[in-house]
């Protein structure tokens, strides 16, 4: 029951993190081009992807269709999205994350202490959905 919870709660995280970028594309636009790794047209292309992908990915958790898959693509994702926020304040550079659509510099140590968190409820969803299956008592 408690990993249901979370594993909905996560899928919904991504759902509304995807329909905010989607609702501003050119601020998501922005975003990526801060963090300074590829040029158009794969900025516009990422721009529309990634917050689609969210969506799509976030529906699946919630619904639990393709549990298995969908949380690894999730819990992937985070890991990914982490190691550019990490990779950007390494090289200096001021980002504007475009987590939820907006605008403004990037905290990064509570940038990455977010991730971490969100990456360590997102793992042990992952565990508890991908190898020991969701419909066990969680402790």
């Amino acid at each position: 029951m408690i990993v249901t919870f979370f594993r909905i709660a996560l899928g919904l995280f991504f759902v509304v993190s995807g329909a905010l970028k989607l609702q501003s594309p050119i601020e998501f636009y922005d975003a990526v081009y801060s963090f300074r790794l590829i040029n158009d047209p794969l900025i516009s292309l990422t721009a529309l992807a990634v917050p689609t992908f969210e969506v799509v990915v976030g529906l699946l958790v919630v619904f639990g269709v393709w549990k298995q898959t969908a949380m690894t693509w999730l819990l992937g994702s985070l890991v990914f999205f982490t190691a550019l926020i990490l990779l950007s304040w390494l090289r200096g550079l001021d980002i504007t994350c475009g987590c939820f659509g907006g605008t403004g510099d990037t905290n990064y140590p509570v940038k990455l202490l977010q991730n971490a968190a969100l990456i360590s409820v997102s793992a042990w969803v992952w565990w508890k959905v991908y190898l020991i299956g969701e419909n066990v008592k969680a402790s």
